[in-house]
């Protein structure tokens, strides 16, 4: 079975580079901590088994988890 999580970079509205998949939102976290650190990198994690996505902000202090949608229709417990 594939990953279900998967790691995206955001940049602005209208594009995104894909990061890596994940086992779980703690590798998923792992991944996006060790790439290179700046002030304005946003993140997006997608649960691709609940359609969960969870959106960090990488801040001087780490990353930090800026908030959380579920898609239209996916009636599923959250991604923490």
């Amino acid at each position: 079975m594939a990953d279900p999580f998967d790691v995206f970079e955001l940049f602005g509205r209208d594009s995104v580079r894909w990061i890596g998949a994940a086992t779980n939102l703690a590798e998923a976290r792992a991944a996006i901590e060790k790439l290179e650190r700046s002030a304005t990198d946003t993140y997006l994690i997608l649960d691709r088994s609940t359609g969960q996505k969870v959106t960090f902000k990488m801040t001087k202090e780490g990353l930090v988890k800026s908030g959380a949608q579920q898609d239209a229709g996916q009636g599923r417990a959250a991604v923490a």
